[in-house]
């Protein structure tokens, strides 16, 4: 981009944030950036950013998406001075959100193809074809060691797994599996002996420390690479200390045994990820592997293997969350199981109450709404002072039927409630979590 193109794109995201301001909300973070790094590179880095930023949940909030970075790239003319990669990221954002940007033709007459990471640094990583994850999984395997001997920030190796590596993966996810997210580490300031990407569900875990999850986990040796439907360790090791690989082992077996016959014969229950001590991290993903495939660097199967592959252990997951979910007496025993005839089924009722506990969404959801009760209009810090202040429970307004094979972004002001603890209590044992007006008219006599 010119220096005078540049300008331009500067000029745009600053009449952006000055209508951020006049909304109530203020990016200062977002202009510290453009008056330190001007818009080109400004952009690039929140488009690069694995995460989306804190002014694109505030703007969501504010119904103003065609305010973001995103949309504002996409809409005015500017997608083609940007790695193709960040415009599929800024759309896939978008969409997400349920927001439809309304493309513009381009201004520019030519594509950078510079991709700018978290490591604030530009780099040229070798293209590879989108659908080609068999692909991207050998360009791991093949330079890997000797990428481990560079210095690692900036490195173009390490922003490959991170960035293009990571976004291969999520578009594959998106003809099926939409609501899972989808992360790459090569280490954290010092390469990581076996990289990694992961898939997440939100409403299990949104990172590799803990609950379970699906990974690409590559060999220290890089002899290999296995998809696996693993656990988090750093969990385990929190709770478990040094009994945390037997624990990670045990826990495995559950989990196989909740699955039953759908683990296959061909799965691998066991990995060798060549750990070069016992307490590496390769180390404790062997004992929580679950299940999982292996590729043999001197023989990677053809896409097609390694897409079905893919779709099977992802399957596998979902088979899992539903497994555990039915299994889970506990919520039963709190007594405020609706009707049978009110809910479809018990396995639903608890994915519901577990997306009420998702600390991500409740914290949405609290900092979204007033804390008053929307059933009786309690408010805790009336009654309780300055120890009420902010307390309030989220409820799930949402049918969980309606979240299948959907991108399940969940809008904290639409798609939830917030409850004092005797109507949320109450709400559930009446089955009419989705109808609070209802549920007031036909069971609320305050």
């Amino acid at each position: 981009m010119k220096p005078s193109e540049n300008e331009r794109f500067t000029k745009l995201l600053r009449e952006a944030a000055e209508e951020c301001r006049r909304l109530g909300y203020r990016p200062t973070k977002f202009l510290q950036m453009l008056n330190a790094e001007g818009g080109y590179v400004t952009a690039t880095k929140l488009l690069a950013s694995p995460k989306i930023s804190d002014g694109f949940t505030e703007l969501q909030l504010l119904g103003k998406l065609n305010l973001t970075v995103e949309a504002l790239v996409l809409e005015n003319g500017w997608a083609e001075y940007f790695d193709p990669i960040l415009v599929d990221q800024a759309k896939r954002r978008l969409s997400a959100a349920r927001y439809v940007p309304k493309l513009a033709p381009s201004n520019a007459t030519s594509a950078p193809v510079a991709l700018i990471t978290d490591d604030s640094q530009v780099s040229t990583p070798d293209k590879i074809d989108e659908t080609a994850l068999s692909d991207g999984l050998s360009k791991v395997l093949q330079g890997y060691l000797s990428a481990a001997k560079e210095p690692f920030s900036k490195h173009v190796l390490a922003n490959f797994i991170r960035g293009a590596l990571t976004d291969l993966v999520a578009n594959l996810l998106q003809g099926y599996a939409p609501n899972l997210e989808v992360k790459g580490s090569a280490g954290q300031g010092v390469w990581a002996r076996g990289p990694w990407v992961g898939i997440f569900d939100p409403l299990v875990t949104i990172s590799a420390q803990s609950g379970y999850y699906v990974c690409y986990l590559f060999k220290e040796d890089m002899s290999g690479v296995y998809l696996s439907l693993n656990q988090g360790m750093t969990e385990a090791k929190k709770n478990y200390k040094a009994d945390a690989k037997t624990s990670l082992a045990a826990r495995a077996q559950n989990f196989r045994a909740m699955l039953g016959s759908r683990v296959s014969a061909e799965l691998v229950t066991e990995i060798d990820l060549a750990p070069s001590a016992a307490n590496n991290d390769t180390a404790f993903y062997e004992a929580g592997n679950i299940c999982a495939v292996f590729y043999s660097a001197k023989s990677m199967p053809g896409e097609a293997t390694v897409r079905e592959d893919l779709a099977r252990i992802v399957s596998l997951y979902r088979s899992l969350i539903e497994a555990e979910l039915a299994a889970d007496s506990a919520l039963d025993e709190e007594g405020d199981l609706p009707p049978p005839s009110m809910l479809e089924d018990g396995t639903k009722f608890r994915l519901h109450k577990r997306i009420e506990r998702n600390a991500r969404l409740v914290r949405l959801v609290k900092q979204s709404k007033p804390s008053n009760c929307e059933v009786c209009g309690l408010d805790f810090a009336e009654r309780y002072g300055a120890l009420g202040i902010g307390y309030i429970e989220a409820h799930h307004l949402r049918p969980v039927s309606s979240l299948k094979g959907t991108k399940a972004e969940l809008d904290p002001l639409r798609d939830f409630a917030v409850l004092c603890s005797n109507c949320h209590r109450m709400v559930h044992k009446s089955g009419l979590i989705d109808d609070l007006e209802r549920f007031k008219r036909e069971h609320y006599h305050g």
